[in-house]
């Protein structure tokens, strides 16, 4: 575990960093005080973009043209899962 200075928490906490994206930062001096952030933002595993997180695991339905080209704008050109509507078509 890092510690790290946490603006607005105090002195040093523990840090600890999710696969997900997630972070933990724990009080050392008393582990109940736990605080969880979310990550804002994800990396699309086909393109690489960075999308929003609340966006990443959005999946419309194929035939909403309209909701996929606005997830199209936050994609690299060529994206494999806009282009297979995420995976629910044929690229």
């Amino acid at each position: 575990m890092e510690s790290v200075e946490c603006p607005g928490l105090g002195d040093s906490w523990h840090f600890e960093q999710a696969e997900d994206g997630s972070a933990s930062f724990i009080d050392p001096e008393s582990p109940e005080r736990l605080y969880r952030a979310r990550p804002l933002s994800r990396e699309c595993t086909h393109c690489g973009a960075t999308v929003p997180a609340e966006d990443a695991a959005l999946v419309p339905a194929a035939d909403d043209a309209a909701e996929w080209d606005r997830l199209a704008m936050q994609h690299f050109m060529g994206c494999e899962w806009i282009e297979s509507r995420g995976n629910q078509v044929k690229a």
